[in-house]
């Protein structure tokens, strides 16, 4: 879809160029082909329900949240939930869905995508699958560095982004916010400055924010 070497051009081979169909994911510019989306909620807010069920019907092309989708297999790679838990959650999951083989998920507690190995285990499984949507869950499991240093941020998403030219990925971050202020007792939302650092918030293409409500 992108061609990796530099080569710039010039007005005139600018404006005879074409630019190749930029195919949606989720429709409405909700997840477009090699953009980057961000899920974020604080703690059983669904946002791990929320992404298996976005991958399993992007993986049929079935609407999503009235949404509609193309087909595109699918990648989870997941630190927070053991793969016993994954397998009872699934089962449950499938008695009133859609499920599909174009779905891979991936218990990894210990990896770190921040560093040379940890992507490079990631690029091999993106390969081995075909996947071209890749749900990473959650963002500060898979860090070696620090949340609030947006140096080791940066480096994060430096690395994840050499891999979305490379095979067309579409990413998907789930990620828990700062904790939520109180003033008085009543908890302040404060939207996407919840998120930690600016880095995040210019990097996404669109971000979700996860909320429950009060009978939930």
């Amino acid at each position: 879809i992108w061609e990796e070497h530099m080569k710039g051009m010039t007005f005139d081979e600018l404006q005879a160029w074409n630019p190749p169909y930029q195919q949606y994911v989720i429709s409405d510019g909700i997840l477009n082909t090699g953009n980057r989306l961000i899920i974020y909620g604080d703690n059983s807010t669904w946002k791990s329900w929320l992404t298996l069920d976005m991958a399993y019907h992007i993986a049929n092309g079935l609407p999503w949240m009235g949404y509609r989708t193309n087909k595109t297999k699918s990648y989870i790679i997941q630190a927070e939930i053991t793969q016993p838990e994954i397998r009872e959650r699934t089962s449950a999951y499938a008695k009133g869905n859609q499920m599909s083989k174009d779905v891979w998920i991936s218990t990894e507690p210990y990896i770190k995508l921040d560093k040379g190995f940890g992507n490079a285990e990631l690029e091999k499984e993106i390969v081995r699958t075909g996947a071209r949507v890749l749900i990473i869950d959650p963002f500060y499991k898979f860090m070696s560095g620090r949340m609030t240093d947006e140096f080791d941020v940066k480096q994060f998403f430096d690395r994840i982004d050499t891999l979305m030219p490379k095979f067309g990925l579409s990413i998907i971050i789930v990620h828990h916010p700062r904790k939520t202020m109180m003033v008085d007792g009543i908890p302040i939302d404060s939207g996407s400055d919840s998120i930690y650092g600016t880095y995040m918030q210019n990097w996404a293409d669109t971000i979700i924010n996860t909320s429950t409500a009060r009978n939930d």
